[in-house]
């Protein structure tokens, strides 16, 4: 049977619109044409917020790295805690009876450990009114050891006045003492947080800190440097000089210790002075130290004239309030200058951390090479949040703890390339290793957690041995994970160092 129309007439017949209309799926956006084509469009409409990002103020050159590296010592939210026992710079404090409890950080000197950068942006300390510390066994042993030095040096002092005045005294005394050691442990143990606690021991006793907050700035390659030759008698014919780094270093010296170094004058140096001082003007070393911090290329003559000064044996017609205070230098993530670091040498050699001159001072006072004639600390942290391989110097770290223990140092690894620099360098240090706190201890610091308003949950033996038992033993960072992250349901919060020492 033959259709009464043909096909042509069977088409659709689209009527011309001046208006497409719109059908819509999804992301995609169907457009029927005029001529019944559709045409797919795939682009997405502009939100407002987008359009507002593209006209807001770019932010200024450093703002999110100064953003990235705020320290915040203080919550208004959280509550006072009272009765924390008081660092003080005196001595003779019975500091064995405060073991166990929590030691408030004055906050006289905040100011100065924020300037060397003690406190690290891993700490929680915005969670608490004030920042406190645990005075655990090993940060009472070390505040004992930084005593002994302050002993030593007045006797030392004493008995040289006893000589000039005709008094007799038995025997030779023996120079100051330099106590010297390396924090290691696990993570989260509370390495950082010892030499912040030494910090602020040394700040009060108005000695003069040295602090390297990172040591790997000095090695992975950031910063300018420069060759400095040298006799070719020395093992060294060539070493670098980082001019810019020595020149924020002096800075936070100068700012830091401005009131032992305002105090304190610049006698006749060794070697010439790189920039003349002002006619009439008493150059003291806080002045010094600042016109180092001002002139980049003079920077690292004027650090060694400084040290020198700085460790001028005190001698005895100086008062007492003008002789030179002991002097505490502390550096955190040790690993880093034990090893070859990211700078390349002319012929394109990677160069030795120990190559570089101050990294090479550093090592000498770390190993005693270089003394501190007026007494002192040397104090050294490893890292395990920001490690780095250097098997010379985890065989050297192994030795040192296992001559601590009393027990049989390893060998070096026949088959591993042995770096001869780093085992001269660790070959008489002392090693500190720090593990997990004890139960009272645990007690103590969650009790602390709970009176800052972080810790809903009562504080029990079932809650101590919980949270001890989740810590791994003890760490004092995974307490802190375990019962303030755990209470307020953050458990994929960052994790925390740990805030005691």
């Amino acid at each position: 049977m033959a259709l009464a129309r043909c096909w042509s007439c069977l088409r659709p017949v689209v009527r011309a619109s001046t208006r497409p209309r719109l059908v819509r799926w999804r992301t995609m956006t169907l457009r029927i044409l005029a001529d019944g084509r559709p045409s797919v469009s795939f682009r997405k409409k502009k939100k407002d917020h987008v359009a507002a990002q593209k006209n807001a103020r770019p932010p200024a050159r450093g703002e999110r790295k100064a953003l990235r590296k705020r320290i915040v010592l203080s919550n208004a939210n959280a509550l006072e805690v009272r009765g924390l026992h008081q660092l003080t710079g005196e001595r003779g404090a019975d500091v064995a009876a405060a073991q166990g409890r929590m030691a408030a950080i004055p906050a006289a000197v905040q100011e100065q450990l924020r300037v060397v950068r003690a406190f690290r942006t891993t700490q929680r300390w915005s969670a608490f009114r004030a920042p406190a510390t645990l005075l655990t066994s090993q940060s009472v042993r070390l505040i004992q050891e930084m005593e002994s030095v302050e002993e030593s040096a007045d006797d030392g002092s004493n008995a040289s006045d006893a000589n000039e005045a005709g008094a007799h005294v038995d025997g030779d005394r023996p120079p100051p003492r330099t106590f010297s050691t390396v924090f290691t442990g696990e993570r989260a143990t509370g390495k950082s947080t010892m030499l912040l606690l030494a910090m602020t021991l040394a700040f009060l006793k108005r000695w003069i800190v040295v602090n390297v907050p990172e040591c790997q700035e000095l090695t992975m390659a950031h910063t300018d440097y420069a060759p400095v030759h040298r006799s070719t008698t020395t093992a060294a014919p060539v070493v670098y000089v980082q001019k810019k780094y020595m020149s924020a270093l002096l800075l936070s010296i100068a700012q830091a210790n401005e009131a032992v170094l305002s105090t304190l004058h610049l006698e006749q140096p060794d070697r010439p002075l790189p920039a003349a001082p002002r006619p009439g003007q008493t150059l003291t070393l806080h002045g010094l130290a600042m016109m180092g911090a001002n002139d980049a290329d003079i920077a690292w003559d004027v650090f060694e004239i400084l040290w020198a000064e700085m460790a001028r044996p005190t001698t005895t017609t100086e008062p007492a309030a003008l002789r030179r205070p002991p002097i505490l230098l502390a550096m955190d993530g040790l690993s880093h200058l034990m090893r070859l670091s990211y700078y390349r040498s002319p012929d394109f050699h990677l160069i030795h951390a120990h190559d570089l001159l101050f990294v090479d001072h550093l090592m000498r006072c770390l190993s005693g090479a270089e003394p501190l004639p007026n007494g002192g600390a040397v104090l050294a942290a490893t890292s395990r949040s920001n490690v780095i391989t250097a098997s010379t110097f985890d065989v050297a770290l192994r030795q040192a703890e296992a001559r601590v223990a009393g027990e049989d140092p390893p060998e070096y690894d026949p088959f591993r390339p042995r770096d001869d620099r780093v085992a001269h360098v660790m070959r008489h240090v002392h090693a500190t290793k720090l593990a997990g706190v004890t139960r009272d201890e645990t007690r103590t610091l969650l009790e602390y957690y709970a009176a800052s308003g972080l810790l809903r949950a009562r504080v029990d033996d079932r809650q101590v041995a919980e949270k001890w038992s989740l810590a791994g033993g003890g760490v004092l960072g995974e307490v802190e994970r375990a019962a303030v992250a755990g209470s307020w349901g953050l458990s994929g919060m960052k994790r925390p160092v740990a805030k005691a020492a």
